[in-house]
């Protein structure tokens, strides 16, 4: 199977030499295409485990060339066709090597196997522990391609305050330690490098810009400059924006934007209203249009907005935050009109005493599996009976479909919510209960328990108060205890 996949992939570095122009110094976009198509073709077959190796350069190959713009006149400059050719060279020697790499005498070659070693330096990089990988680059040939996959996989860009002199004056540092202080003094260089190395910009998934500026000071012009070099570099999948004011969320959309780039995942916000009350920010609505492909989607507003037309993906994901008091069911249909088949997670602010909320339809959601609601109600039912506020919450209980079993209820931490909120009324799918912002009496909790709602429950988080006075019936070392037994009873694993 390896001499046929090793003679098929000769071929096509034959034919990648043949088809280069070497007057231009390239090779021709259609070449590109056509090379792409055989490299995924490639991809498709299966190999024995022993040579499984063969598929990191392979994998490499093709996301370079995915890096390449999709445009008639686009090609790859002869640097990176050299390269390109170098990394089919690679494949192409494990593959036609008589014995697995696993098992040749060769003192640079890992004792693991690759995909061991991946999976290990894959959990550096949630640490954050990028010097860790950058040090495994320099292990060995053997460990670059795996550990510079890690080292370029997600870029955390962090845009902080320009350190100033008592009287206001910038500090005239050096770049060297100035490094972390601001976003075009950090990441220029590494624009730049990505630029020159498209390989390494193809490895790029992910781009993270986490804002802790806490004045009016931070020259956004030659912040979004870099930021657009970026993009342009790199290309990446899923963009988060973490921690911006207003105006710098409103300033990076449209660099996402005029970058013309069509993203998996977007983590956006707060946006405000501008042009007229109740509009969505303009640079942020012309970047959701154009999204045909984005998979998970979360929003944060400052205040109320209005969506003009229903948006083409179809989500898997969506998170609104915002203010409670918005009508909700307009807004999300125009987010997942086109998402019943694929939605599997959501979450959006509901307000129990709105007399303008509307409950949204989801039942037609068939694969919707998590649900996150926040919950808010500013005028508390008076007396057990029936109340519009503990209606509209039944009701919004009895729109989710069958296929929900994980919902989170949360609040802030107000003594209302637990009055309209009726726990019995939540549907018996559920496997995954969270109310730790709500504080439930204990009754309520037993009374849960013991409703068929919990027939299928098995994670239960609550929060417990502690008692007033020493006569509150309420939260007590007794009612503690019955709770966590009657938890362990029904095999529900609490808190």
């Amino acid at each position: 199977m390896t001499t046929a996949l090793a003679a098929r992939l000769q071929k096509v570095l034959v034919s990648l030499w043949a088809q280069l122009d070497v007057e231009k110094g390239c090779l021709p976009s259609k070449s590109c295409r056509w090379l792409l198509d055989e490299l995924k073709e490639l991809q498709e077959l299966r190999v024995p485990a022993s040579y499984a190796s063969s598929a990191f350069p392979l994998a490499e190959a093709v996301n370079m060339l995915q890096a390449t713009p999709a445009s008639p006149i686009a090609s790859l400059p002869l640097a990176s066709a050299t390269y390109l050719a170098a990394l089919l060279a690679q494949a192409l020697n494990c593959l036609a090597a008589p014995l697995p790499p696993s098992t040749a005498c060769d003192p640079l070659r890992p004792t693991l196997p690759s995909e061991i070693i991946s999976l290990i330096l894959h959990q550096l990089a949630p640490a954050k522990r990028t010097s860790d990988v950058a040090a495994c680059c320099l292990v060995s040939k053997s460990f670059l391609p795996l550990a510079r996959e890690v080292l370029y996989h997600t870029l955390n860009l962090e845009i902080v305050d320009q350190e100033c002199e008592e009287d206001g004056t910038p500090l005239d540092l050096p770049t060297s330690a100035r490094r972390g202080s601001d976003l075009a003094i950090n990441y220029g260089r590494l624009a730049s490098s990505l630029s020159r190395h498209p390989h390494l910009g193809s490895l790029v998934r992910e781009l993270n810009v986490f804002f802790r500026s806490y004045d009016n000071t931070m020259d956004h012009v030659s912040a979004l400059d870099v930021f657009r070099a970026l993009l342009d570099a790199c290309r990446p999948q899923h963009i988060t924006l973490d921690g911006a004011a207003p105006i710098e969320a409103s300033h990076f959309a449209r660099v996402l934007w005029e970058s013309r780039q069509r993203f998996r995942s977007l983590h956006l916000g707060p946006f405000e209203v501008k042009e007229r009350p109740g509009s969505i920010d303009a640079a942020l609505w012309r970047l959701l249009q154009e999204q045909e492909v984005l998979e998970v989607l979360s929003l944060e507003f400052d205040e109320t907005i209005d969506i003009p037309l229903t948006l083409p993906w179809k989500l898997k994901q969506l998170s609104l935050h915002g203010p409670s008091d918005i009508a909700i069911a307009p807004r999300l249909d125009s987010f997942i009109h086109y998402s019943p088949s694929t939605l599997t997670r959501l979450s959006f602010p509901f307000d129990l005493s709105a007399e303008a909320s509307t409950i949204p339809r989801l039942s037609h959601f068939l694969h919707l599996q998590s649900v996150q609601f926040h919950l808010s109600c500013s005028d508390p039912p008076n007396g057990p009976e029936e109340s519009p506020e503990r209606g509209r919450c039944r009701g919004l209980f009895a729109a989710l479909p069958p296929s929900v079993q994980s919902i989170t209820l949360r609040d802030s931490f107000s003594d209302s919510l637990p009055l309209c909120v009726r726990l019995v009324c939540l549907p018996p799918t559920l496997l995954f209960l969270n109310t730790r912002t709500i504080c439930f009496s204990p009754a309520s909790l037993l009374t849960f328990l013991r409703s068929p709602s919990a027939s299928r429950l098995r994670r239960f988080k609550y929060i417990t108060m502690e008692p007033r006075d020493e006569d509150s019936e309420e939260w007590t070392n007794a009612s503690k205890a019955e709770v966590e037994s009657l938890l362990e009873e029904l095999g529900i694993e609490g808190n």
